[in-house]
């Protein structure tokens, strides 16, 4: 996986803060990856390259993700 910046990666994490709980709560991992991704491209658009890296990001942090915004 190639590196994501310190800048997107601190914005993706504030669009995780706001998730709602009920949201992360019933989506499967990949719906969740995908919502996740919409939801942060919307307000922070990424050329195809980074958004492809952000996706991967997303997958290899489910866990945390859903450990993070349901607790």
């Amino acid at each position: 996986m190639e590196a994501i910046s310190t800048v997107t990666l601190h914005q993706l994490w504030k669009t995780i803060d706001k998730a709602p709980s009920g949201v992360v709560a019933k989506l499967n991992d990949r719906d969740l990856v995908h919502w996740l991704k919409e939801q942060f491209e919307q307000s922070h658009p990424l050329p195809a390259r980074e958004s492809q890296n952000l996706q991967k990001y997303l997958a290899s942090r489910l866990q945390l993700i859903r450990d993070f915004t349901l607790d």
